[in-house]
């Protein structure tokens, strides 16, 4: 039997990541392309990706990000915005905390609109590094500014939904 490409991946899973410039965007965007309709966000600099919708929406711009998520309607957001440089973080705070805690809540928040399951991708800088091989369990201690929103931008999500979670 033919199988009609396109037609299968228009009825296909959505998945939408918020944050599409890094090197884990790109891998899981072509890794969930051949099942899903994939749309990958990015605030400055596009990383072109043959089967993937690229958009130029910051995060900051809330109502574009509305916007763009009512019209995609994902089953599934996934949150990967922000630099994990700690030396940018350090620099621009404010502009770090809108990325990592905030703007996550506001994307969470156009996520829920549209019923579609919400995914925080953390980091490791929200523990000290003084054990290694942490738990899901083990309590967290950051101690630099991005493990600090990292963190806060977890309890942002873990607080508000219920079909939210948090991957580390």
């Amino acid at each position: 039997a033919i199988v009609n490409v396109k037609a299968s991946r228009a009825r296909a899973l959505g998945v939408f990541i918020v944050g599409g410039n890094g090197l884990l965007v790109s891998h899981l965007a072509r890794s969930l392309r051949e099942r899903a309709r994939v749309a990958v966000t990015y605030a400055k600099h596009r990383v072109p990706l043959e089967g993937v919708l690229s958009l130029p929406i910051d995060v900051r711009d809330v109502a574009g990000m509305r916007k763009a998520l009512l019209a995609q309607r994902p089953d599934t957001v996934i949150y990967l915005a922000g630099s994990e440089n700690t030396a940018w973080v350090d620099a621009n705070p404010k502009l770090a905390e809108k990325i990592f805690a905030s703007g996550a809540g506001d994307v969470l928040h156009s996520a829920e609109m549209i019923s579609a399951r919400f995914l925080y991708v953390s980091c490791s800088s929200i523990f000290d590094g003084t054990k290694g091989n942490y738990l899901e369990t083990d309590p967290i201690s950051p101690t630099t500014l991005l493990g600090k929103l990292k963190a806060s931008g977890e309890a942002l999500v873990r607080g508000r939904s219920t079909r939210a979670s948090v991957l580390r």
